[in-house]
């Protein structure tokens, strides 16, 4: 059974742990099990919330802007 009211914080948990992974590996490097890892959560939490790697990034416009920065 879910956890009531914990959305708010695994999804902050999810983009906190999405900028660390992408500081670390890059973009590219950065893959939804490194990121689920980081953030002590199942890779399904993130297809749940945010439908893919990049729902998760589009969600947030610090990350969205870190990607899209060129190197």
């Amino acid at each position: 059974m879910a956890r009531v009211g914990t959305e708010k914080l695994r999804k902050k948990e999810l983009i906190e742990a999405t900028i660390e992974s992408i500081e670390s590996h890059g973009f590219q490097g950065t893959t939804i099990l490194t990121i689920s890892r980081r953030a002590n959560l199942s890779a399904g939490i993130i297809s749940h919330y945010f439908g893919s790697k990049q729902g998760l990034i589009l969600a947030n416009p610090v990350i969205a802007d870190q990607v899209s920065k060129p190197c």
